[in-house]
């Protein structure tokens, strides 16, 4: 899979861009071209798998949870990549952000609905989809300008891990809605 002419040259730096860049930083590393491509499209057929394969775990710990779980495993996927010399590191990557990148799309609905309610659900989720638009045009030029800034992109995954794992954390931090009304009601009875 790695091509010959990256064992022991400086062509074998840690250069990185997730899916927009993903083949040309495997290229870069030292993998075939065609070895990346592969990758890449095995990236994708794993994120079929992995949007069927949320629906149990959703029903199961709920939207929240989920989506929590799955930024933690997506950052540890971004992580994995900064091993890509290794194959076993890029299968890592390929089993953890591969199965995970497409299930937002799917848990943030569930996730919105038991955090904020469900009486403007469409306004919600339309501002939610603004924002999401707004990060993956952001998130290519971001860790291009950081590559371009410091001839790397360990900085852009380290970033893009950490910003995986805040929102997990900011995910987990607030109360479910039935709760947070829970607790104004008595609140509001107990200063009554």
């Amino acid at each position: 899979v790695l091509d010959d002419r990256c064992r022991g040259s400086s062509l074998c730096d840690r250069r990185g861009r997730t899916q927009v860049h993903l083949v040309p930083y495997l290229s870069g590393v030292g993998y075939a071209p065609t070895a990346a491509a592969e990758i890449f499209g095995a990236m994708f057929i794993l994120g079929a798998v992995g949007s069927f394969a949320v629906g149990p775990f959703a029903d199961r710990l709920g939207g929240r949870a989920t989506l929590a779980g799955v930024f933690v495993v997506g950052a540890l996927g971004m992580a994995a990549l900064l091993g890509a010399l290794r194959p076993a590191a890029v299968a890592a990557f390929l089993l953890t952000f591969g199965l995970t990148r497409e299930t937002p799309v799917y848990l943030h609905p569930l996730a919105i609905g038991e955090s904020l309610g469900n009486r403007r659900l469409g306004a919600l989720l339309g501002i939610q989809a603004l924002f999401t638009t707004l990060g993956f045009a952001a998130g290519p030029v971001i860790a291009g300008r950081i590559f371009d800034g410091s001839g790397t992109y360990t900085g852009a995954w380290l970033l893009f891990a950490t910003m995986a794992l805040v929102s997990a954390t900011a995910m987990r931090a607030t109360l479910p809605f039935a709760k947070e009304r829970a607790r104004i009601v008595i609140g509001e009875t107990a200063a009554a």
